[in-house]
């Protein structure tokens, strides 16, 4: 869990510290920038960057509230918490640079449809409706 410090820094250290950590993510090759997120990243960090973006390319594939919460064991309340964000289109940014680098997209969406259907071992969601 997260510990935030009750000693606030100002608006303009934290958009100085982001533009430092932003510059040196974007100087890293693809092996150098995981090896620094796994650094930097404690695992529940880690897990819960990587649950948010599958949230997001969920939400965008068209999966419901439900079957998120219920695959990637978030609670509604996260999975709703960012419907609401996406909805506004807060995430644009994000879904420009997946759909900018369609193997990655392509990389998370079948990493999704693995875990839906535990490796191949069920059907596709769906699918038991459709017979």
């Amino acid at each position: 869990m997260v510990r935030l410090n009750k000693n606030k820094l100002s608006q303009k250290q934290r958009d100085t510290l982001f533009l430092q950590l932003n510059k040196m993510l974007g100087k890293l090759s693809i092996v150098q920038t995981g090896e620094f997120l796994e650094a930097l990243l404690g695992p529940e960090e880690q897990l819960m960057l990587a649950k948010r973006l599958a949230i997001i390319v969920m939400i965008h594939e068209g999966y419901s509230l439900y079957k998120i919460s219920d695959s990637l064991k978030v609670s509604p309340a996260t999975a709703s918490k960012i419907k609401f964000y996406y909805d506004q289109d807060h995430y644009a940014p994000i879904l420009t640079a997946l759909k900018n680098n369609k193997p990655v997209y392509l990389a998370i969406i079948q990493s999704i449809d693995s875990m839906l259907t535990l490796g191949g071992h069920l059907p596709r969601y769906g699918q038991a409706r459709i017979k």
